[in-house]
């Protein structure tokens, strides 16, 4: 029997549907925030950019697929709490165009990476997928998004939306890094991202190398014990594999960088767990991941 020809691929009846899809999630969804992001420079094998972003925010209305809750778990390892919460939730193609593609044209539909903001549980969701055909284009047209998300993981992101909400969780979750102006190096002269630093005179500290701009000779650290100050000597480990020589530098003058990043966990205390766990492993009272032989105690 053939379909009927006046309910195919038909305007009037697309427009319809479409309408009826708009008003369903505006009376039966909630209030969110698309947080996208921006990004600087992504690395191509990880995916990942430790430069990025979030400072707009658009909000729009959206329905709550997740009507069990959040699916997920919460795990307690040894670095403290993963919050694997995740959230679900479709959002009407025209009003995204509408409110975030007409403000932003690069963003044609909501991208893997954007966050959520979700006020019910005042707290940030990551886009992990996002299904464009589901429903599977009703009358030939597609008209609205599913996203699947998960609790965001900071990790170093720059957050200054302009938005109260958001901008308070990073307030309470972001760590300050600073500066180093070096200068007299011995064994080499260039540093790599994740390398640890330590003080070899004057007053005990420990950091690790977040960039190094070497025009400027400027070191950014995360410093993760003790304090740093003009006038000491810094010392840092060369890699296993050889590309990197052991460095020590001299430092002229240390600054608060201008920039704050989200660091660990969605709050203080899990900030904490994680600053306590690499302060002790400088301390040496766990395991020395930087030695060839983790049983050699330090020797080798």
């Amino acid at each position: 029997m053939p379909t009927n020809q006046y309910l195919q691929e038909y305007s009037g009846e697309q427009n319809l549907v479409e309408d009826i899809t708009i008003e369903i999630i505006k009376g039966m969804g909630r209030d969110v925030i698309y947080v996208p992001r921006q990004y600087a420079n992504i690395d191509r094998i990880f995916g990942e950019d430790i430069a990025s972003k979030f400072t707009n925010s658009y909000p729009i209305e959206a329905y709550v697929d997740s009507w069990k809750g959040f699916n997920g778990t919460d795990i307690v390892n040894q670095f403290g709490i993963e919050v694997k919460d995740k959230l679900s939730l479709t959002v009407a193609k025209k009003r995204f165009e509408e409110i975030i593609t007409a403000s932003d044209p690069s963003i044609t539909r909501p991208r893997e990476g954007d966050l959520i903001y979700f006020p019910l549980s005042r707290s940030l969701f990551e886009i992990n997928f996002v299904e464009h055909e589901s429903p599977f284009y009703p009358l030939g047209k597609r008209y609205s998004y599913f996203l699947t998300c998960e609790m965001f993981s900071y990790s170093m992101e720059k957050i200054e939306t302009g938005n109260t909400a958001i901008n308070e969780i990073y307030d309470t979750s972001y760590r300050t890094f600073f500066d180093l102006m070096v200068e007299s190096f011995s064994g080499g002269s260039a540093f790599y991202e994740g390398q640890r630093i330590s003080k070899i005179s004057g007053a005990t500290g420990y950091g690790e190398i977040i960039n190094w701009n070497k025009g400027a000779s400027m070191l950014t650290i995360n410093i993760l014990s003790g304090t740093f100050s003009a006038g000491s000597t810094v010392y840092a480990l060369g890699d296993t594999a050889g590309n990197y020589p052991q460095v020590t530098a001299y430092i002229t003058g240390v600054t608060a960088n201008p920039y704050r990043y989200m660091s660990y966990g969605p709050s203080k205390t899990l900030k904490g767990n994680n600053e306590d766990f690499e302060a002790e492993r400088f301390n040496e009272n766990v395991v020395p991941f930087d030695i060839k032989n983790p049983f050699s105690e330090g020797s080798c």
